[in-house]
């Protein structure tokens, strides 16, 4: 009886785990759904933003890696364009690399068969903001939403009234 218990408690915390992580690349920005991006429509990625105005989507990561060279680049790129196009975006901006730092368990080199040490090591991953392209009005409404509900980070949720002091303006960042 003890050991049906156990075993219960076992998967259902490798469940929860596994469900939790499950979607960790994605952060949905807003609850409208478009339809995927044709395979045939091409997905630009964007080191910076654009001028044209949008309505974003999600703030998406690609997949994390040990090395970074020139070809995991390369996928890491299709892997963000894979992830906006299943949103229906039209392009991502503000691509960037980030890296964490992980101390843990890793596989020990000195031996001839798999057996873990105590280390630390780094992955690489991209992450970047898929946007869909809309009319400026879409794009005010839906920027002001995304203020409103504190998703757009380092941006506070008062809006600015003409004619308030600078003092109360502190931490709204650029207007809309």
């Amino acid at each position: 009886m003890l050991q049906r218990i156990l075993r219960i408690a076992t998967l259902s915390i490798l469940v929860g785990t596994f469900a939790s992580c499950a979607n960790h690349h994605v952060y949905r920005l807003t609850d409208k759904k478009y339809p995927k991006t044709p395979a045939t429509q091409d997905v630009k990625l964007y080191a910076n933003d654009v001028t044209q105005p949008y309505v974003m989507l999600a703030y998406i990561n690609s997949f994390e890696a040990f090395n970074a060279t020139p070809d995991t680049r390369r996928l890491q790129l299709q892997d963000l364009q894979k992830r906006a196009r299943k949103l229906g975006a039209d392009a991502v901006i503000n691509v960037t690399q980030l890296e964490n730092d992980i101390t843990g368990f890793k596989r020990d080199e000195m031996t001839p068969f798999p057996s873990p040490e105590q280390g630390e090591w780094g992955e690489t991953f991209l992450r970047g903001t898929a946007i869909k392209y809309a009319t400026k009005e879409e794009a005010k409404a839906a920027r002001k939403q995304l203020y409103k509900e504190g998703h757009i980070p380092g941006i506070g949720r008062k809006e600015y009234v003409p004619g308030e002091r600078p003092s109360a303006m502190k931490g709204i960042g650029p207007q809309i």
